[in-house]
């Protein structure tokens, strides 16, 4: 390859580097973007239009990125429960490499930890716990209540029964109810009161013969 092709191959993969490097930062506006208007305003008052003047992009941008404003309520609920399972694994992980061995403490801290994130991002979370959402989106979340449930039930160690999965389900309920009380918290101290009635209340029932 002579010097002339080099400095053209080079000047392609700056251009591609660049070019991609760019496309990301246009995705990463536009969620930005939604997630401050979804937030303010509610998903229902939001339009495209709304979203695309905030992130300072074009609508042709958005329409490469995104098929409609339900893709961005989606990803950003994808985010945010990937948020979780991350504090989740990590609080497990903690607890398991300072010698928990018990699996009913095991889960508890995870969920302890999934609702202290809910308050460190409450803003969020208060949208998807208690906002308006997209038409049908029911289905994805009912998804996400079965992967948890399931998520649970090995965790616990818990036989794949009517009885395993109502023990599960009323478990799950209470996180739920819980983290709707966590976002409507004054302040830390209270989100921490209400974390704490919260775990307790799981590891009662899970004491229960």
């Amino acid at each position: 390859m002579n010097v002339t092709s080099a400095s053209r191959s080079r000047g392609k993969a700056r251009h591609d580097t660049w070019r991609w490097k760019s496309t990301d930062a246009t995705r990463q506006a536009l969620l930005g973007a939604a997630r401050e208007l979804f937030t303010e305003r509610g998903y229902s008052h939001v339009k495209v239009a709304d979203v695309v003047a905030r992130a300072g992009v074009s609508t042709g941008s958005f329409y490469h990125h995104f098929g409609a404003k339900q893709d961005l309520y989606t990803e950003l609920w994808r985010a945010h429960c990937a948020a979780l399972d991350q504090a989740c694994d990590e609080a497990v992980a903690a607890a398991k490499h300072a010698g928990q061995q018990d699996p009913g403490a095991l889960w508890a801290a995870g969920a302890r930890a999934m609702l202290e994130d809910t308050w460190q991002r409450r803003d969020i979370a208060r949208m998807f716990l208690a906002g308006e959402k997209p038409p049908d989106f029911d289905a994805v979340q009912g998804g996400r209540n079965a992967q948890l449930a399931e998520r649970s039930g090995r965790a616990l160690d818990l036989a794949d029964s009517d009885q395993g999965r109502l023990y599960v389900n009323c478990l799950q309920s209470m996180i739920r109810a819980g983290a709707r009380s966590v976002i409507q918290a004054p302040d830390a101290a209270e989100a921490a009161l209400v974390i704490d009635a919260t775990i307790g209340y799981c590891m009662r029932l899970m004491s229960s013969p």
